[in-house]
């Protein structure tokens, strides 16, 4: 075996073409396959030995690399991180729905070290015509610069409809609305029944009186009688997504059901949006109903450097 090695950082090693890998585990890197030690149990080869001399002594490459490796352990520990320079948002020479992100360094928190690219032109999403809006530009776990629009609010809208009666109800004849149904009788009205009266208002109105008394229904929506024939059905809690249902009907009685105005669920909004685990946030940018440019006193700096051993 040739003493070309000794002093020196062995690579592919010619007797056999293999790696000799000790040195790499040493840092760390444990995935790496161990050199095939068995090649030179033959008797007659010996494996090679990396060394390094320092100040006229001999060390072992291996344990060299081991105390540089902790020494590196210590230095990531002690490092801060966050954006180091660089990574500024700004507006464009002449303000429309685009910023620019400079180039820059960004440290993770384990001390990855990572150049991200700049961005000359990066599109904002159209305003929305009513409500305002925060988007972000935040710096991802690749070291990729990534623009996220923040969320609209969205107010909650109370399920509703209107029923008109126009043709009075008798006995024995029903409606059904919700999966409930209320039945016309001409005295005594029982639980689900009601005394329709000489005409289609006066059946509305004991119709709304009868709906009203039902558990299910009132829990849900609050029954009113708003108009001479009409009953009305409104969502009690908006945005519960409990829409009043066509009525449908038994016998001579005519009702017609109105156009259902569709329960819509509150979603909040307003806020940044959180910044995506592994990312680190650069900027948010204000959005304005209606803005049609995004200009300096739009964006805030988020960039932050976090000191060695805060959390």
């Amino acid at each position: 075996m040739s003493q070309d090695y000794i002093g020196k950082l062995p690579g592919l090693i010619k007797d056999g073409d293999d790696t000799y890998s000790d040195v790499l585990t040493a840092l760390g890197l444990a995935a790496l396959a161990p050199m095939p030690i068995g090649d030179y149990n033959d008797g007659r080869n010996v494996p090679p030995i990396a060394s390094l001399n320092i100040n006229g002594s001999e060390y072992s490459l291996k344990s060299v690399l081991e105390a540089i490796g902790a020494v590196l352990t210590r230095f990531v520990e002690k490092t801060g991180y966050g954006i180091l320079s660089g990574l500024e948002v700004a507006q464009q020479g002449t303000p429309d729905m685009t910023v620019s992100v400079a180039a820059g360094i960004r440290y993770k928190a384990d001390g990855t070290r990572q150049a991200v690219a700049a961005i000359l032109a990066q599109a904002i999403t159209a305003a929305d015509t009513v409500k305002d809006r925060t988007d972000i530009i935040y710096v991802n776990s690749a070291g990729v610069a990534i623009y996220l629009a923040g969320i609209i609010e969205i107010d909650a809208v109370a399920g509703a409809r209107s029923y008109t009666v126009t043709t009075n109800a008798v006995a024995t004849d029903t409606i059904t609305i919700g999966g409930q149904t209320f039945t016309a009788v001409d005295a005594d009205p029982a639980a689900g029944q009601f005394i329709p009266g000489e005409s289609a208002t006066t059946c509305a109105t004991a119709l709304a009186a009868v709906i009203g008394s039902n558990a299910t229904l009132a829990a849900l929506y609050t029954i009113t009688n708003p108009s001479a024939g009409v009953v009305r059905l409104v969502e009690t809690v908006a945005g519960g997504l409990h829409n009043p249902s066509v009525a449908t009907k038994t016998g001579t009685v005519v009702i017609a059901s109105g156009t259902l105005t569709s329960s819509v669920a509150h979603v909040a909004g307003g806020t940044a949006p959180a910044v995506p685990s592994g990312g680190t946030n650069i900027a948010e940018i204000n959005v304005d109903a209606n803005q049609t440019i995004v200009e300096t006193a739009d964006i805030t700096d988020k960039r932050v450097w976090t000191a060695p051993g805060v959390a």
